[in-house]
């Protein structure tokens, strides 16, 4: 039986940044982080995700307690950066919707902080807004209007 969604993961090239970003500019807030220095190697991580050599720093985030961002700085192995020109039609591409009241608000916040926008914010249904920005790493990130 499937319970319920528990946490989505984003894997960021500077875990500082990406605090800025969604702690200091989106207001999320930390529930969890075991930095600053990266975790030591782990056997059983090592089997999960079948890598070696494994070390790294984990924050996790939450929104009232209703939606958990785990963000993980990979130490070793190295990792690869994402194509920058990737788009959400890429296969393996997605985003992360954060509902807020204030679409439009939230957009002016984040783009006097310099925030880059793909748009303005959109109405596309009476009431309902949404606009996506992009996160330090180039990560999408859609602000939307709760559904009445």
């Amino acid at each position: 039986m499937w319970l319920k969604e528990n946490h989505t993961t984003i894997s960021v090239s500077d875990m500082e940044k990406a605090l800025a970003f969604y702690r200091d500019l989106v207001g999320m807030k930390v529930r969890m982080d075991t930095g600053p220095t990266p975790r030591p190697n782990n056997p059983f991580m090592e089997k999960l995700f079948d890598m070696k050599g494994i070390t790294w720093r984990v924050c996790q985030l939450d929104i009232d307690d209703s939606y958990v961002l785990e963000l993980i700085q990979w130490h070793t192995p190295t990792p690869k950066p994402s194509p920058a020109d990737s788009q959400p039609k890429d296969i393996g591409v997605h985003w992360h919707c954060l509902y807020h009241t204030d679409v439009d608000g939230v957009y002016q916040k984040l783009k006097a902080a310099g925030v880059r926008f793909i748009s303005e914010p959109q109405e596309f249904v009476p009431g309902i807004k949404s606009v996506f920005c992009l996160d330090p790493d180039g990560n999408w990130i859609e602000i939307h209007s709760p559904r009445h």
